[in-house]
Order: structure tokens, then C-alpha cells, then sequence
């Protein structure tokens, strides 16, 4: 049985939790919690409670990607580094899709289904996205609803939000996403 290991980012949003293993193919990341209503750490305990602290350094550089990201620096992420074996490939396919959106820029769900050649599976889209194990490094917080409202994040809506608003993307009174950035 492998090892879980965890590293732990402190960000302006709460904790984030980095969890990895190694195996055959080195160090490789299984799951980004994100702080929610829960702590993350009771959250990432519960998911992964053999779990132990630890510090490699090609998690440190992620780590560091991440608090850079987080403070508003444009980063993009490897994405060797992610263990890819729980993805399904539909959602695997809808992942990279969603890489590919520019730093400051959204997408919405229906938008991001005709990308992957699937223009009637915008509510797969959003499932898929919903159970990305990689928030942040795949920002799959750059995909909206075709009305500019928010729809849902791992982290809250909240979070959403924010990390949108650290990216530049502009909402209107209402706090719909201004639509003129769409991918």
C-alpha cells in the first residue's frame, strides 16, 4: 500500500492542503483541498486519515507556484506532477479544456461542452468540474453559467469569486461576471 503524504499552503483564503504519493512514476499528486466551510484539515484527515506531514522538494516548488498564484502572479502548473489514474476520460478531456483558458479570462459551461465536442453536455461539464481533484491547478474556476452567474466551486462560491477577481475578470452590480471575456 502507498504512503498519502500532505504539505500545506497558507494562502490570503485559508489553508490548502497538497496531497501526493510516490510511485512509480515519482512524486505525483492526488488531490488540492481547498478551505471550506469545513477546515480543511479535518476535511483532508477525513478523506485521507493515514495521511502524514511531509516536505519533498518538488512539492515545495508546487507549494511556492501555488502562495505566488494565490498573492495574483500568472503561473501555470505542470501538470506531470498530477496523478491522472482517477480521471475518467470524459472528464479528463473537459480537465485539459479547462487548462487551456486564459489567466484573466472565463468560460461557460455550454462554451467549454462544444470545446470538447460535446455542445449538449454542459451539465456533464460542470459535474466534471466539480469533481476536478486539482482546483487551482486546473482553475476550473474559470468556467461560469451562460448567465454569468457564478454556478458551484469545491471552495464555495466565495472563493470562486475571489480567486476571479484575482485574476482580473470583472462583475457587474449585480455580481454576474461581465460575459466579455469568454473563451
Amino acid at each position: 500500500m502507498r504512503q498519502v503524504k500532505y504539505s500545506i499552503v497558507g494562502s490570503p483564503f485559508g489553508e490548502i492542503g497538497i496531497v501526493w504519493v510516490d510511485n512509480r512514476k515519482g512524486t505525483q499528486i492526488i488531490h488540492v483541498c481547498l478551505p471550506t466551510s469545513l477546515k480543511m484539515i479535518q476535511h483532508m484527515r477525513s478523506t485521507y486519515p493515514s495521511a502524514l506531514p511531509d516536505d519533498v522538494p518538488v512539492i515545495r516548488r508546487v507549494c511556492r507556484k501555488m502562495e505566488d498564484y494565490l498573492t495574483g502572479a500568472r503561473i501555470d502548473f505542470a501538470l506531470d506532477i498530477l496523478d491522472q489514474s482517477c480521471l475518467y476520460a470524459f472528464q479528463k478531456e473537459v480537465l485539459w479544456a479547462e487548462r487551456r483558458i486564459p489567466y484573466g479570462r472565463i468560460s461557460t459551461y455550454g462554451r467549454l461542452a462544444i470545446k470538447v465536442g460535446r455542445p449538449r453536455a454542459a451539465r456533464a461539464v460542470g459535474t466534471a468540474l466539480a469533481r476536478n481533484p486539482f482546483p487551482i491547478i486546473i482553475p476550473c474556476h474559470r468556467t461560469v453559467k451562460a448567465d454569468g452567474t457564478l454556478g458551484g466551486y469545491q471552495g464555495g462560491i466565495e472563493l470562486k469569486r475571489a480567486l476571479l477577481e484575482l485574476e482580473g475578470v470583472q462583475f457587474n452590480r449585480s455580481g454576474t461576471v461581465v460575459l466579455e471575456k469568454v473563451w
